[in-house]
């Protein structure tokens, strides 16, 4: 979770020094109080929301409502994910009834069911096809590139003339970054875990 403190017009990114308040705070949703944002995963997120609502003696709807202004939900097709989507759901339902006030915004560049999750969530809807460079997708395995339409046709098997990948890349990801890379493209690497990231 980083935070970003903004005191007497100056901004400072506190976030290791927020990080360790808000882990030592076991609870205590008073640290929070100091700080305008917070990006946080989906299970801090929750985890935030539940301390404060979990307060003793304190009403939580109204100081949700005082400390939570916008919730910025990205990547919100994550709630039709088998492992994380309940609890970006829950959270999401928490924010509604506690802090109705409260301003969601939701992004998605993948959502199937966008106008459902906008009546869901009694939002505007807004769509847009624009991009600044073209979007090409294709997906590697065992060194050969394919397509991402509904074929999956293969466009071309990865060499490494040079031999510079690692014995472990045998999926030919990283010859892949490397080649798009090498010649000025932009490159973003979907992994199914985060062990696979590392």
């Amino acid at each position: 979770c980083e935070l970003v403190h903004e005191s007497d017009g100056e901004q400072v990114l506190a976030a290791n020094t927020a990080k360790e308040e808000l882990k030592r705070s076991s609870g205590n949703f008073l640290a929070m109080e100091r700080y305008d944002i917070a990006v946080c995963t989906i299970e801090k997120a929750n985890s935030l929301v539940n301390a404060l609502l979990e307060q003793p003696g304190v009403d939580p709807g109204s100081e949700l409502s005082r400390l939570l202004g916008c919730l910025v939900l990205d990547e919100l097709h994550l709630l039709g994910d088998s492992q994380r989507g309940y609890l970006l759901e829950v959270l999401v339902a928490k924010v509604r009834y506690f802090a109705p006030i409260c301003q969601i915004v939701g992004m998605s560049a993948t959502l199937p069911n966008v106008s459902e999750v906008a009546a869901w969530l009694d939002a505007s809807l807004y769509v847009t096809d624009f991009r600044p460079v073209p979007l090409h997708e294709y997906v590697v395995c065992k060194r050969t590139v394919f397509t991402c339409d509904g074929d999956r046709r293969p466009v071309r098997a990865l060499e490494d003339s040079n031999k510079l990948m690692p014995a472990t890349d045998t999926d030919g990801f990283m010859l892949a970054v490397w080649e798009a890379v090498s010649v000025g493209n932009s490159v973003l690497v979907f992994c199914p875990s985060k062990m696979k990231c590392e």
